[in-house]
């Protein structure tokens, strides 16, 4: 399969690329690449006056299908580190074989994908001050809030191609919380949630005053100026070119046993259990894949796609995001507050070694929704979205959901 990219000077490639002229957005530039039996537009938008507020907007549809004839259009929201191409990431190692991701699942049906990628996926790797050439401060407003303006732009996409037609939004763990928080901004202008894996709101007393000390934590941490975490990404990035590259090397990471393997340390981390706030900002017991170091395997997820979407992750991740989900965990209702407004659908998939029950702490906030819940008590964080049989387990239900639940007739 041989991709064929065009650059084009016009943003017309959306065909409601007309809507941005209207507000803050600036389109730097259109990229439209066919991929056998799809077509993937990616548009670079500015975001206001400042350079750094840039980000991307993803659309995947199949082709030569007009854009009357397609179905219920979502908007899939990255997670935590990650941008869109966590959906595009197929079966094969090295992820390039496309038409087997989430995103073509879906398009293939005739559903119009859209996608979002946040600011930081357009920083180049050691580019921020101190040790690069770039004043990285303006991420210190990088929350959510941040990304629900960006999120603007690409409503306005879907709404000039569909009209009346509401989008779902929703994603993975901070793609879900963030489709959750753009619903509490603006509960009449979606269809449906895909809440996957995310925990925005809780209510036991106690892991909310867990969490209110990681969230005075992080917002200290950006008041002193230190407003990026290269943790997530380029750390776990490296850790996992040493498990490829020298796996039975002892690892130069630290705060590991005595002579852990780079591999030991790849797998300890994707599978080790949280031990909960404040010592961590993710739940006890918060799993991100099931799998054991000892046996050196992970249980459901497949070492292919894992990979693959991990080498795709951002390099920065703004500490705001991280502040801003914590603090919602810990009471704050910024994000939550007018979720009884929402009368739509909702797609919840629960991964018991992930967020896990946390996920059904929302639920009450949600009563005129229509809630679906998808569950697998065995599965960790990824393990529905990396997992070799997603098409089945995954891919489908949330397409048997868009057309069934979601859909206005």
């Amino acid at each position: 399969m041989q991709a064929v990219k065009l650059m084009l000077v016009l943003a017309g490639v959306f065909q409601a690329a007309v809507a941005w002229a209207s507000g803050p957005f600036q389109v730097i530039s259109t990229t439209e690449t066919h991929f056998s039996n799809f077509t993937y537009v990616e548009m670079v938008v500015q975001n206001g006056a400042n350079p750094m507020n840039q980000f991307k907007a993803h659309r995947v549809v199949k082709r030569n299908v007009p854009d009357s004839a397609l179905k219920q259009p979502i908007i899939l929201m990255p997670s935590l580190a990650n941008n869109f191409a966590e959906y595009m990431v197929g079966t094969a190692p090295g992820g390039a074989d496309f038409e087997h991701s989430t995103a073509a699942n879906l398009a293939q049906q005739g559903i119009d994908v859209w996608g979002y990628s946040s600011r930081e996926a357009l920083i180049a790797p050691g580019s921020c001050l101190p040790n690069g050439t770039v004043d990285c401060s303006v991420m210190a407003t990088w929350g959510i809030q941040a990304q629900l303006d960006d999120i603007e732009f690409i409503r306005q996409q879907v709404t000039a191609v569909h009209g009346d037609e509401k989008p779902a939004i929703g994603g993975l763990s901070l793609g879900a919380m963030t489709g959750q928080a753009a619903i509490n901004q603006n509960p009449e202008a979606y269809a449906g949630l895909l809440l996957f894996d995310e925990s925005l709101y809780v209510t036991s007393a106690a892991l909310r005053a867990n969490y209110q000390i990681v969230c005075n934590g992080l917002t200290a941490q950006i008041a002193a100026g230190d407003v990026y975490t290269e943790q997530f990404g380029a750390g776990t990035k490296a850790l996992l070119q040493l498990s490829q590259l020298a796996p039975n090397s002892p690892t130069p990471f630290p705060g590991f046993p005595p002579d852990t393997t780079n591999r030991q340390a790849y797998v300890l981390v994707l599978t080790a259990p949280s031990p909960g706030p404040p010592a961590s900002p993710f739940n006890a017991g918060f799993r991100l894949a099931a799998g054991s170091v000892a046996e050196d395997r992970f249980f459901f997820a497949s070492e292919d796609i894992l990979a693959s979407t991990i080498s795709r992750f951002n390099h920065y991740v703004a500490v705001a995001e991280l502040r801003d989900v914590v603090c919602s965990q810990a009471g704050d209702p910024t994000f939550t507050g007018n979720l009884g407004a929402f009368d739509g659908a909702v797609l919840a998939i629960e991964a018991g070694l992930g967020f896990g029950a946390l996920l059904e702490d929302v639920f009450p906030l949600m009563p005129l929704a229509d809630i679906t819940l998808l569950q697998n008590p065995s599965f960790g964080h990824v393990d529905f979205q990396v997992n070799p049989d997603h098409d089945k387990i995954l891919d489908q239900p949330v397409i048997q959901w868009l057309k069934h639940n979601v859909a206005q007739d």
